[in-house]
This record gives C-alpha cells, structure tokens and sequence, in this order.
C-alpha cells in the first residue's frame, strides 16, 4: 500500500471567498507556504449532506468547469461537492514550469491530505454525513490511497476510466501505442517501421527513466518524475483492502486505459470473493464521459445507494 507519511504535510489553513449562497473557493496552504486552490459547492441544510470529492485526471486544464459541471448533478441529488486545482493550475492561469515540477503522486496526494484535514475539522467545509471519492482516470489511482488512508471517513468509491488491474508499465505502453497509431499516414507508417526495428523501445525508455527519478525532462508529455512516480504504484492491492462500495465505470473503447485493466480489477474481487464491487463495463464508451448522460445517472444512483448502505 502506497503509504502517505505526515512529516510532509503542513497545517490546513483555508481563505475563502463566497461565489454565491452554496458556492465557495477555498485555498489551502502548504508545508511550504503556497496554496491549493479549489471549489467547494454544498447544500444548504439542517441535516448532515454527504460530500463528493472529485479528484481530476492529469490535464494540465483547470477543474472549474468539470467541477460546476458535476457539481450540478449531484447537488440536485443533496450532494455536496468539492474539487482541488492541480498545482500551477487556477480558472484563469496556467504557470507551466509551477506545474511541471511539482506534477507527480506524491504531490497530489499531499495536497488532498490537507483537504481531509479540512474535513475532518469541518471548519469550513461543513461536516458531511458521508464522504464519496470520484476519480477520473488519473484520479482514479490516488482515490484508492486515499480511502485506505481514510478509512474512518471514506464511504465510497467511484473510479472513471482509471484500470487498475494492469501495472501502469503496461497501461503506459498501451497508452503511447495507441496514441502513435492514431497520427497521420506518414508517422503512423513511420512508427510501425520503427516499432519492428525497435521492438523494446517503449521498455528501454522506461528503464532510462527510472535511473532518473527527479528529472523534470520530458517524455510523451510528462516529467521523468511524474512517471516515476506511478510506476511504482500498483492500486490493485488498496483495491482490495477496502470494505466499502466501489464503482469501477470503464469504456471498452479507452484508447487511454484499456478496458482489460478495469476486467482484472473484477476478477481478482472475484477471486478474493469480495462483492463490495460494481462494474460499469459501457462497449461504446471511450475514456470521456462527454454526452453520456445514461452514464451519470448510473454513477449518481450508485452515489444514493452509498448513503442508503450506511445508514442501513
């Protein structure tokens, strides 16, 4: 189990400024004095409301408008909902070299320590009567740390186009050969030439990166220390460990995780005869859930179903 250590994380300090009656941004600072930025949008009521926390994939784009987006959705269900930026990241800036250096697990996982500090104070956000992890994709493998670490607090997990099953070696190599065979005719010919020649050039490049933990050189779009720092992290056996529901919702036509990922997360539940699992397997979904309505109230019913469970 990928394990969060507390000598990192520094004291919880929120600032907020009201968007509106049930709107808030909030900022939370670091160990080393910057913030983290995010959205915090709740029901108003007499009673507890569960809360989601929406953990975002691994775009270098703000979380504004997914998080107003989902947020909608799920408060009109009595959820609350609230969502973190990306480090160098706010709805309107995007500081590249901020981001780069600092884009990695260790990093995203620190910063949503400090939100469940904040939680469990419930000093600003309001305590919640449940707590529900959304996950998208790269979110999908910090939601796992998280609730192993929260157990105590954690009813739920929803995890969106996020595999799991597969080491992340393979999900990476699948993932680059996809992306490389959907280019144009002449590089898609190019790479096809080079891939017979250079059968183990994806695997050489992963060993050349692991020699160099902390470089910020590029490779595909991400830090040597980004793909570091998920190589070494398998979800599968957080997965596992947990007692809570899960909702695990893939598309078999993921051209960034393949669906077999999410299908060996089922059988190793099966073969640990756990049914705390659901499996969302869509054969006309890709790795967005853009204009599938059908999908969300699926995910939204799972989400009641949560809050029913525990209080039953």
């Amino acid at each position: 189990m990928f394990k969060l250590y507390s000598s990192l994380f520094g004291l919880a300090l929120l600032a907020i400024t009201h968007l509106s009656a049930s709107d808030t941004e909030i900022s939370l600072k670091r160990k080393r004095g910057t913030f983290v930025k995010g959205y915090y949008s709740y029901v108003e009521s007499e009673k507890k409301a569960p809360l989601v926390v929406f953990i975002d994939g691994s775009k270098h784009s703000s979380v504004y408008e997914n998080h107003h987006k989902l947020a909608k959705k799920f408060m009109d269900k009595g959820f609350s909902f609230v969502s973190l930026e990306k480090e160098g990241i706010t709805k309107d800036s995007y500081d590249e070299s901020i981001f780069m250096k600092y884009d990695c697990l260790e990093n995203r996982l620190v910063d949503h320590n400090l939100l469940f500090k904040e939680i469990q104070k419930a000093d600003i956000i309001k305590e919640p009567s449940h707590v529900i992890l959304v996950g998208g994709s790269e979110g999908g493998k910090l939601a796992p740390i998280l609730a192993t670490t929260y157990k105590d607090k954690v009813n739920g997990l929803i995890l969106i186009g996020s595999g799991g099953g597969l080491p992340f070696a393979e999900e990476l190599t699948y993932q680059l050969n996809e992306a490389l065979l959907s280019q144009n005719v002449v590089k898609k010919v190019g790479y096809k030439i080079r891939k017979s020649l250079k059968p183990d050039e994806i695997e050489k490049q992963m060993k050349k990166m692991q020699k160099k933990p902390d470089s910020l050189k590029l490779y595909a779009h991400k830090t040597y220390k980004w793909w570091n720092s998920y190589l070494s992290y398998n979800p599968m056996e957080d997965l596992l460990s947990l007692d809570v529901p899960i909702f695990m919702v893939h598309g078999a036509k993921d051209k960034m995780v393949p669906v077999k990922s999410a299908d060996l997360v089922v059988d190793a539940f099966k073969k640990a005869d756990k049914k705390n699992l659901k499996y969302g397997r869509y054969l006309d979904l890709s790795h967005a859930l853009t204009g599938r309505e059908d999908v969300y109230e699926d995910i939204l019913s799972f989400a009641e179903s949560v809050v029913a469970y525990k209080k039953s």
